[in-house]
C-alpha cells in the first residue's frame, strides 16, 4: 500500500515534470523564433544603415562641390588677368583724357580765331 503510494506520488511528480519540461520546450522554440526575428530585423536595420551613411557621404561631397562652385578661389592667374585689364582700362583713360584735352585746345583756338 505504502510502496503504491509512493509510486502514484513518483508518477505524479514524473508526469508534472514531462508537463514542466515540454512547457519549457516550447518557450525555447518560441524564444528562438522570436530571436530570429530580431536578427532578421537587424540585418535589415544594418542595411539600412549602411546604405544611408553612403548616401550621406555622397550628399556632404554634393554640398562641397556647390559650395566649391558657389565660391571660386582666386588663382594666381585671375589675379594676373584683372590686373592686366585694369592697366588697360587705365591706359585707354589716360588715352581718352589727352584727346579731350586736345579738343579742348582745339576748341578755344577755333574761339580765339
Amino acid at each position: 500500500n505504502d510502496l503504491e503510494e509512493q509510486l502514484q506520488l513518483f508518477q505524479k511528480h514524473f508526469k508534472n515534470a514531462q508537463i514542466k519540461l515540454a512547457d519549457q520546450s516550447q518557450e525555447i522554440v518560441n524564444l528562438k523564433a522570436t530571436k530570429d526575428i530580431y536578427d532578421a530585423q537587424f540585418a535589415t536595420f544594418t542595411d539600412e544603415l549602411v546604405n544611408t551613411k553612403a548616401e550621406l557621404k555622397e550628399k556632404n561631397h554634393q554640398v562641397t562641390v556647390l559650395c566649391d562652385d558657389l565660391i571660386p578661389r582666386s588663382t594666381n592667374d585671375d589675379v594676373d588677368v584683372l590686373k592686366r585689364e585694369l592697366i588697360v582700362v587705365q591706359q585707354r583713360m589716360y588715352e581718352i583724357s589727352l584727346e579731350k584735352e586736345q579738343e579742348i585746345s582745339q576748341l578755344r583756338s577755333t574761339l580765339k580765331e
